[in-house]
């Protein structure tokens, strides 16, 4: 039974504060002592989803709706819970049975509108999130969201006009403002890194699943498939090369050390998300690991502590844009016969370009230049298809260079 005395209001106090570490506690202690109490589920859900306990949140979401099925705000952080898990479907079908309702609440149609994206259905994804913005104007991510399921959907000036409202809303919006250069055909050297960062810390939960399952992305094992084909020596194609010490540029969740990991004595993995390094560490394949920027990590003491024999960048190279400096540090950090293996997505004629996608493409040619100008030999090139697309697949180029003796 609910008590006046039950401290909700002042786990309530201390949530409104931020004060996650000291509100989690006192609802714990509700929802221990009275069971039947919906409030302090639902707001313990809320609570933990925002400390990142995903897993737990959605159990106490659960039991606030069971205990109040009408309690909207329980359905929503319900969805938002199974949308930032990746399961799409079910987050959409917890928020369907309410139709109309959600159209006098922008958070509900937000949390829709995402699931759609999620599920890839963008045209429903759009229609969704312009309701959240028709019950609220000032949902910048309603803007943002938007502007990328019109993007994906091939409607450029909408897009751009979503990306430039969510930017009037949040001047320092990364993604937006990213977004909205690829569309109007800017092409910087490189995205914001507020941009990659804030991208794969939301990313790194669900990345592998969406990225190999839904995507069909084996970039690493091609890599791997085309360092075994070489051999252990220019020569011989039987004898088996290992790598003393190797680099795992832009290591993600640590798909590459994996396919690596056999060949390897010693494993160091960049990636500039933390989460994407916390889920990497979970693998226990790497030596070390550096939540860094590429560029801030080849010029640390640990880059200069010993050389590479061999550096990976798998599907890492379409959120950098120009390349001559990561050509340049590697030229400097490798020992001479080590291998260099990476993918581009293919830019034609171009050095580089930043694509509608947000994401980089590079030109065949300028690896070739880039190679040259900097002491690497191409040993082996392969066209693939780095991952899955709505109109059929991404192409590009999977290269390994070895670095002049």
């Amino acid at each position: 039974m609910t008590t006046n005395n039950d401290g909700i209001d002042i786990a309530e106090a201390h949530h409104r504060a931020g004060r996650l570490d000291l509100a989690v506690p006192i609802y714990r202690r509700i929802v221990a002592a009275d069971p039947s109490h919906a409030e302090a589920h639902k707001l313990l859900a809320i609570a933990l989803f925002q400390a990142g306990g995903t897993a737990e949140a959605e159990i106490f979401a659960r039991r606030a709706l069971a205990l109040k099925p009408t309690s909207l705000d329980a359905v929503n952080i319900l969805a938002a819970i199974l949308g930032r898990s990746g399961r799409y479907a079910e987050a959409a079908s917890v928020l369907r049975p309410f139709g109309e309702r959600l159209f006098k609440f922008p958070g509900m149609c937000l949390n829709l509108g995402l699931a759609l994206r999620g599920n890839r259905d963008f045209a429903e994804a759009a229609i969704w999130l312009r309701r959240a913005i028709d019950a609220d104007p000032k949902i910048a991510g309603a803007h943002e969201n938007l502007g990328t399921v019109l993007a994906d959907l091939g409607r450029k000036d909408e897009a751009a006009a979503a990306f430039r409202a969510a930017l009037a809303l949040n001047p320092d919006n990364a993604n937006a403002r990213h977004m909205l250069a690829a569309l109007e055909g800017i092409n910087p050297d490189a995205p914001p890194a507020d941009y990659v960062r804030a991208l794969f810390n939301d990313y790194a939960g669900r990345f592998e699943r969406e990225l190999t399952d839904d995507l069909g992305y084996r970039v690493p094992q091609h890599l791997r498939a085309m360092v075994d084909e070489l051999g252990g020596a220019p020569n011989d194609a039987k004898r088996e090369r290992r790598f003393t010490r190797a680099l795992d540029l832009g290591c993600g969740t640590g798909l590459s050390g994996v396919a690596f990991r056999d060949c390897v004595d010693e494993m160091v993995g960049v990636d500039l998300a933390k989460a994407m390094i916390a889920e990497a560490r979970a693998k226990k394949l790497y030596s070390a690991l550096f939540a860094m920027e590429i560029g801030a990590y080849l010029a640390s003491n640990d880059a200069r502590r010993k050389p590479f024999h061999l550096v990976i960048a798998a599907d890492v190279f379409i959120y950098v844009g120009k390349l001559d400096h990561v050509f340049a540090a590697l030229a400097e950090r490798m020992a001479p016969g080590g291998l260099f293996v990476f993918s581009i997505e293919d830019g034609g004629t171009e050095d580089f370009v930043l694509r509608d996608s947000g994401r980089y493409a590079h030109g065949s040619a300028s690896i070739t230049r880039l190679a040259g100008a900097h002491g690497f030999k191409i040993r082996a090139r392969d066209e693939i298809a780095i991952r899955k697309a709505t109109d059929g697949s991404v192409d590009g180029f999977a290269f390994v260079l070895e670095r002049a003796a």
